[in-house]
């Protein structure tokens, strides 16, 4: 048994290395380069300071507060504008993401306590920056509105004690948990890891297994695989989950190292599984291999199993509350759990016994999955009318 994984793990070694250097570089560069691109993407971690156009047609003490008061907001970066059209038309050519104009009769109306009016338009066309922006408009009129509502119940002769229980009934301390500053990185970032290695890993595996039958070289492992084909098949996809369990490995320590992403957890369970991520991944691989035998058509099948997947992940709308179609196909996903993993260790620090039921959930499908494309595979293998023309 030893020589048979030594003779197949030194032959995927110049396989990748020799033969076909390509596959190489596809293996263990551009990985890295993809997660490179999409996290120069989320550079800048929180989102904050947009671009918000200010209309002060009140010029008065009031109007003058509230440009203050947006100012200093830390999502918010007021540009001032003439009139109502220019920053309307700064809205729509994209240079800013909100306009907010004050009515000429704003200091008077709060004098008289008859009621302010401000008029505001968000872009909502990206998701994280409209909520952002309205986080921080809210923010800055509810400070106002609670100042100036104290303010005229003083002048009623309300005791300063009691203001703020008649200004605000009922108050809320408001606790965000887990990314207080909606960081990118926190969950796009820690998402797109898994997606991306999915896709990776079901290709190398599926293409490695299917170019030996498509160029005649599966002849040679023939013996091998009527002999042993689970053990066969075990080397060939252990020597792929070991050199992406390694980039996964990399990645995600400098994700948490130049991004500072926290790690409240333990991150021995966070790579149990990355591991049982990557095995998952390459049996799914091999079953595809197995039940297909054509390369072109297995490497569709690994598009449109992977390519998609990470809108089913949970990153950005809950499994939960998905159809229930689509939330049985996330729990077959290996990147859904993954990414749960993500969640409860790194971010949340809680919830163990969650994570190691993800790790066993993957190991099982993924043992299924390899069992059943070992006995596909080897299938192929043995029997030389299915090897495919010499190339």
């Amino acid at each position: 048994m030893k020589n048979l994984w030594r003779r197949i793990i030194r032959r995927e070694g110049a396989f990748l290395f020799k033969r076909k250097k390509s596959c190489g570089f596809f293996m263990f560069v551009y990985p890295f380069i993809i997660m490179g691109l999409i996290l120069a993407i989320f550079s800048g971690k929180v989102l904050d300071k947009i671009p918000l156009g200010v209309v002060d047609n009140s010029s008065g003490y009031y109007s003058r507060e509230l440009m203050r008061t947006l100012k200093s907001n830390r999502f918010l970066s007021p540009r001032p504008f003439a009139t109502v059209a220019a920053a309307r038309k700064a809205l729509d050519q994209g240079r800013i993401y909100g306009v907010v104009a004050v009515d000429e009769s704003y200091d008077k109306d709060l004098l008289k306590n008859t009621g302010a009016n401000i008029n505001a338009w968000i872009n909502n066309e990206y998701l994280l920056v409209g909520g952002n922006l309205t986080k921080g408009l809210n923010a800055v009129i509810g400070a106002l509105q609670a100042k100036y509502q104290r303010r005229n119940l003083a002048a009623l002769g309300v005791p300063s004690s009691m203001g703020d229980s008649f200004a605000s009934p009922l108050q809320v301390s408001e606790n965000i948990l887990y990314n207080p500053g909606m960081n990118y990185i926190y969950f796009l970032g820690l998402g797109l890891l898994p997606a991306v290695l999915q896709l990776f890993v079901c290709i190398s595996v599926c293409y490695s297994l299917l170019w030996d039958i498509k160029t005649y070289h599966a002849r040679r492992l023939r013996r091998v695989f009527e002999d042993r084909p689970y053990g066969a098949s075990a080397a060939r996809i252990t020597f792929y989950a070991v050199g992406y369990f390694a980039v996964f490995a990399i990645m995600l320590v400098g994700i948490i190292a130049l991004f500072q992403v926290p790690v409240e957890g333990s991150l021995f369970r966070v790579m149990c599984g990355g591991a049982a991520f990557v095995f998952m991944t390459a049996s799914t691989g091999l079953l595809f291999a197995g039940f297909t035998n054509n390369l072109r058509f297995c490497l569709s099948i690994c598009a449109i199993y992977a390519a998609p997947a990470f809108a089913f992940y949970g990153v950005s709308f809950p499994v939960q509350s998905m159809p229930i179609l689509a939330r049985a196909w996330a729990e077959f996903l290996p990147g859904t759990h993954l990414n749960r993993i993500f969640v409860n260790e790194l971010l949340r620090g809680v919830n163990a016994a969650g994570t190691w039921h993800d790790i066993l959930f993957m190991t099982a499908v993924g043992t299924v999955c390899f069992v059943l494309g070992a006995k596909g595979y080897s299938r192929w293998v043995k029997q030389n009318k299915y090897l495919g023309p010499k190339l």
